[in-house]
C-alpha cells in the first residue's frame, strides 16, 4: 500500500470545529450535555453526509480529532468516508473506522464440572476521542492533511452506523517520546523506583473494557506466564 501524499508543513496552530459550523443545522438532530459532555452534540446517523464550513487562520498540515459517542444502533463499527473540501484527499481516507466499547456482561462462572463459561459481551458506550488514522495500522500516525487559510469544509459520509458528534478538532498530535527521552525525564523529576513485597498481577481476562466483542476470554495451555497445569484464559 503506497503512503498517502503530504504537501506542506505541520502548523502550531490548534482550531475546534462544533455544532455551529454545521452546515443545514436545522436537519440534523442534537443533544444537549449528553452522558457529561459539555455543549450541543449532533446524531450522525447511519445514512447522509454530514458537512462542516470553517475558517482556517493558517494554511498547513493538521491531524484532526474526533470526538464521538458510539450511539445506539447496530452494534458494528462506526465507518465513514472523510472529504475535504469536496474532494476525498487520499484512498485510506475513504474508509475511517470508529470502534464502540464492549465488556463482559458477568464475571467469569463456572459450571457445575467446574469448566470456565465464556461471559457475553454487552456494549458499554463512553465518550471517545481519536484521530482520523489508518485503521489496518499500516500508518503508524494519525494522517495528515492539508488545509487552505480561509474557508474550508469537512464532509463525513456515512457508511456504517450511527455516532454522535461532540466536536472536531484541527490540531497536532502529541508526539510520543522514547524510552530513552522518558527515563531521562523521570531521573530529572527523581522518581525513585518502587519495591514491591508482592508482586502485581493483571490477568487478561479481567480487561475492563474492549473495543470489539470479538475479544473474548478463552483457553490456552501452551502459556509461558502460567503453569502447564493452569488454565490460563487470554483475549483474541
Amino acid at each position: 500500500m503506497s503512503k498517502y501524499p503530504i504537501k506542506g508543513n505541520k502548523t502550531t496552530n490548534k482550531m475546534v470545529i462544533d455544532y455551529q459550523s454545521l452546515v443545514d443545522q436545522e436537519n440534523y438532530e442534537t443533544l444537549k450535555d449528553y452522558e457529561g459532555s459539555d455543549g450541543i452534540s449532533v446524531i450522525c446517523p447511519e445514512e447522509g453526509t454530514m458537512k462542516w464550513e470553517f475558517d482556517v487562520e493558517e494554511a498547513g498540515l493538521y491531524n484532526v480529532e474526533i470526538e464521538y459517542y458510539p450511539y445506539k444502533g447496530k452494534g458494528m463499527n462506526i465507518e465513514r468516508e472523510l472529504s475535504i473540501n469536496g474532494e476525498i484527499p487520499f484512498r485510506n481516507a475513504q474508509y475511517l473506522s470508529f470502534s464502540r466499547v464492549w465488556r463482559d456482561a458477568t464475571k467469569i462462572e463456572q459450571d457445575a464440572n467446574q469448566n470456565d463459561i465464556r461471559p457475553s459481551q454487552v456494549e458499554d458506550p463512553k465518550w471517545q476521542s481519536t484521530y482520523f488514522n489508518d485503521y489496518l495500522g499500516y500508518e503508524q500516525e494519525p494522517f495528515l492533511f492539508h488545509f487552505e487559510k480561509g474557508t474550508n469544509t469537512i464532509e463525513l459520509k456515512s457508511i456504517q452506523d450511527t455516532m454522535l458528534i461532540h466536536s472536531l478538532v484541527l490540531k497536532q498530535h502529541e508526539e510520543i517520546p522514547t524510552y530513552k527521552e522518558l527515563k531521562a525525564l523521570y531521573k530529572k523529576d527523581n522518581y525513585q523506583k518502587v519495591k514491591l513485597d508482592q508482586e502485581i498481577k493483571i490477568q487478561a481476562e479481567q480487561a475492563a473494557y474492549k473495543s470489539d466483542p470479538m475479544l473474548y476470554p478463552t483457553y490456552d495451555f501452551s502459556s509461558s506466564f502460567k503453569r502447564l497445569s493452569v488454565r490460563v484464559l487470554m483475549f483474541f
